[in-house]
């Protein structure tokens, strides 16, 4: 394991871009983590919006414990939600003990943030897949076939987004992607020479934020 850092450390730090990685004990979980060979089974993308003054986590969930802070209301498949209250609640339920950050080593242009608004428009209102959709969307993807399905699993839609937003060649297939491409383990290139740090390690034990950072 790399370093550890607390909540309250790293939440000021975050920006657009920047990457969360989640290791459940959930049965389904520990299956793609096996398949993977990676410690990871989920992953999302860090957003800040101005009307905002906590970071928000931009992911695909088959959970729907959480308020769409756009929609205003609960949901599976891409969602929008407080990024202090989606990893406080998976370790309150016992979903998820151990998280990563990985900072992107570039800020978030106007035009990038156009691009993101845009794509969260378009997908908003799809669904985590089913069993059976999410296989036949995922056999695809081995085939370099890009999913028309409406519905996007996790490192589905952090692989589009990316794409969106001009980090990643759009060359593979959104729905190629596992999370453990997207950590120190993969071998995922960036364009432009843009860079994540390491994985940066936060533990159940270090979630703790101070009253002024929960979500009012």
């Amino acid at each position: 394991m790399g370093k550890t850092i607390k909540y309250a450390e790293i939440e000021q730090r975050l920006k657009t871009g920047d990457m969360l990685l989640c290791h459940s004990v959930m049965h389904e979980s520990i299956i793609i983590e096996f398949i993977e060979g990676s410690e990871w089974s989920h992953i999302g993308m860090i957003v800040r919006l101005p009307q905002y003054d906590y970071p928000l986590l931009w992911e695909s969930t088959a959970f729907d414990n959480l308020q769409d802070v756009l929609l205003g209301k609960t949901k599976t498949g891409p969602m929008l939600v407080p990024l202090y209250e989606r990893i406080r609640t998976d370790i309150d339920n016992l979903w998820d003990p151990m998280f990563a950050f990985r900072l992107l080593d570039k800020a978030c242009t106007p035009e990038m943030e156009a691009e993101l608004m845009n794509l969260i428009q378009q997908v908003h209102g799809g669904k985590f897949p089913e069993e059976r959709e999410m296989l036949e969307i995922v056999i695809e993807g081995k085939l370099g076939i890009d999913s028309e399905s409406p519905n996007l699993f996790c490192s589905q839609l952090f692989a589009e987004t990316y794409t969106r937003l001009g980090l990643l060649s759009p060359e593979r297939v959104p729905n190629s992607y596992w999370p453990v491409d997207f950590s120190s383990q993969g071998n995922v290139e960036l364009l432009g020479q843009v860079k994540l740090s390491e994985e940066l390690y936060l533990l159940a034990g270090g979630i703790q934020a101070a009253p002024e950072n929960e979500v009012r």
